[in-house]
């Protein structure tokens, strides 16, 4: 992108749009990096919290975003807790390896509360969430099928019908 600004004769205009590729480039670098993160002084940590503020102050900007403040808030929700996980468990004197984080797991939850036992309903109360709570929970195997697209796959548990 940087290429083609320079070709144009005012490619003044593309700032912003080659900021934005930059800070998510750095993000995107940042979580596949699978070297561990051991003190709270790496400085991906420092990396993690400039991007962070970056879409902080890409929200507040005046003008047409393209990303909708859900998504805004995604990003920030994402670096955040990101952030908590790795002084939690810097705190506990273990590693992180930012690569190998995965949310497979609690995607597939959310996923089973929403297709399997909450159909059409967008907003439940609270007794139907926990009555589907307890329906997923009570109802998983011991051990799922791994994605093929995270190198592990899981052989289902195989169960005895009576």
């Amino acid at each position: 992108m940087q290429i083609y600004q320079q070709s144009l004769k005012d490619g003044k205009h593309l700032n912003a749009v080659i900021a934005l590729l930059e800070q998510t480039s750095r993000l995107i670098s940042t979580f596949n990096n699978k070297k561990s993160i051991k003190t709270k002084a790496d400085p991906r940590l420092n990396t993690l919290k400039e991007i962070s503020s970056y879409f902080a102050t890409f929200g507040s900007q005046p003008g047409k975003n393209s990303f909708t403040k859900q998504c805004l808030q995604d990003l920030q929700c994402c670096i955040t807790g990101t952030l908590e996980l790795i002084d939690r468990i810097l705190s506990r004197g273990e590693v992180v390896n930012l690569g190998y984080i995965n949310s497979d797991v609690v995607e597939n939850h959310f996923c089973q509360v929403r297709t399997l036992y909450n159909g059409a309903n967008n907003n439940p109360n609270y007794y139907t969430y926990r009555y589907i709570q307890n329906s997923v929970v009570i109802t998983q195997p011991k051990s799922l099928p791994g994605k093929r697209n995270a190198s592990t796959y899981l052989s289902p548990a195989k169960r005895k019908l009576c």
